[in-house]
């Protein structure tokens, strides 16, 4: 996917646990991408 052109922005982020998600650099620094990934997929289901 990162071959193509209309793609190049897209990368991954991964979470502490090995889940994997989708990013747009457009959007969000890589960093901030796996920030909330990590939120979203680990520590948040930490209160459930």
């Amino acid at each position: 996917m990162q071959l193509s052109e209309e793609y190049r922005d897209i990368g991954v982020v991964e979470a502490s646990n090995g889940a994997k998600a989708f990013y747009s650099s457009q959007s969000l620094s890589k960093n901030y991408a796996r920030a909330l990934f990590q939120d979203i997929e680990v520590d948040s289901r930490e209160w459930q």
